[in-house]
């Protein structure tokens, strides 16, 4: 067991306050720009892409085959990893004295008269939760499960467990003189929030990258 931070949006800290996330997936990363991932048997690996091919030669009837290279892929996670999450926070001051920590998925602190960076006497300034130290941390998961599968994978019930929430409109009858009926599932809002964070960074839904899978539940601090 290890103790390892890992970094929430706001909206996803939210949803674990609320008892609604207890899974989250991320993105598999390649370690080398020249290789390929591939699934063998329950295993994930790096599979060299740039290998000269095959080559025969008539004349000693041989044919020289270049080996290519694969590097396993190491679980970021372990079942029983303690998880401290890096949340959007700032310090809390007073022009005599230094007060705490709040965090932006409470919403702006009302009972200080100043928040942000205190050390660097900044208010009103949230700082990324990349920046978070270990004290700060107020929320510890640990970890259930790790296993790795392709984004579009996903089923609805683990859009749920991801935080995501289901829309129904039965107020309309399909009509165009009302309000039209439609079902936004836990899987579309999902893909939408996936893609709200990730495409930019190359690894859209659409795309359909290979992910580690994360089941926690939430400890006392």
């Amino acid at each position: 067991m290890s103790e390892k931070p890992i970094l929430f949006s706001t909206p996803m800290v939210q949803a674990i306050l609320a008892g609604r996330k207890t899974m989250t997936r991320r993105v598999v990363k390649k370690k080398y720009s020249n290789t390929n991932i591939e699934k063998r048997r329950d295993i994930l690996i790096e599979v060299q892409n740039d290998t000269p091919p095959d080559v025969y030669n008539p004349e000693t009837k041989m044919t020289t085959r270049h080996l290519k290279m694969c590097v396993p892929i190491n679980q970021p996670y372990r079942v029983g990893d303690v998880l401290w999450v890096r949340e959007t926070w700032a310090n809390t001051w007073t022009p005599d004295d230094y007060e705490g920590y709040v965090y932006k998925a409470d919403g702006v602190p009302e009972k200080f008269p100043y928040w942000g960076d205190g050390r660097n006497c900044k208010d009103e300034v949230w700082r990324p939760s990349i920046f978070m130290p270990r004290s700060a941390a107020r929320i510890f998961l640990k970890v259930k499960s790790v296993k790795v599968e392709r984004l579009q994978d996903i089923t609805e019930e683990d859009a749920r467990s991801e935080g995501c929430i289901d829309f129904h409109d039965k107020i309309g009858d399909g009509k165009f003189d009302d309000v039209a009926e439609f079902d936004f599932t836990a899987k579309d809002a999902f893909i939408e929030l996936w893609d709200s964070l990730n495409a930019k960074r190359g690894y859209g839904c659409d795309l359909n990258p290979w992910v580690w899978v994360i089941e926690f539940e939430r400890m006392e601090a």
